[in-house]
């Protein structure tokens, strides 16, 4: 990660980065890698820059995101990892709240949400018609994604087989 700031004016009395992997900058350095980072966690770097005309702080965020896996699935529980990584959705999100449209499918099958733990829980889950759908939480699941990385996960999914195209709406 390469962190770059420009400073105005440029004629600094001090500045100091603070932050997982940051080292203190020189008075002329606008720029900074940070490397062999291992980030499991939402992190912040703090820029505190004093000059003649008085203090300034800036802060960069980044912002840890896992998969969120939704779909619909001919599976009555889904309670192990690989089961829910054959979901037909596996978006890279730090939200999952949203409207998701599924289409008419030949067969019965249940639509399941999982997502981290720490995200949330389901508060409301509404059908296109305005409808509340019933829905229930069937377990947590420790998962191991390729990177090694550990997160447990909820898993909902509707009380009903769905058939046909619907749309819900989930927060």
């Amino acid at each position: 990660m390469n962190l770059i700031w420009t400073i105005n004016p440029d004629d600094i009395i001090s500045q100091t980065l603070t932050g997982t992997g940051a080292t203190p900058p020189l008075l002329s350095d606008r720029t900074q890698d940070i490397t062999g980072l291992s980030v499991t966690d939402n992190t912040t770097w703090t820029l505190d820059v004093v000059h003649a005309d008085g203090n300034t702080q800036c802060n960069h965020t980044l912002k840890f995101c896992n998969n969120f896996y939704y779909g619909r699935s001919a599976d009555d529980n889904i309670d192990t990892g690989l089961e829910m990584e054959v979901l037909p959705n596996n978006p890279l999100t730090c939200n999952w709240k949203g409207t998701y449209t599924f289409a008419a499918s030949g067969t019965a099958g249940r639509v399941y949400f999982c997502f981290p733990v720490k995200d949330g829980a389901i508060s409301s889950w509404i059908d296109d018609g305005g409808y509340d759908v019933p829905f229930v939480k069937l377990t947590n699941i420790s998962y191991t994604n390729s990177l090694g990385h550990i997160e447990d996960y909820n898993v909902y999914r509707t009380f009903n087989e769905v058939f046909g195209a619907v749309e819900y709406t989930i927060s």
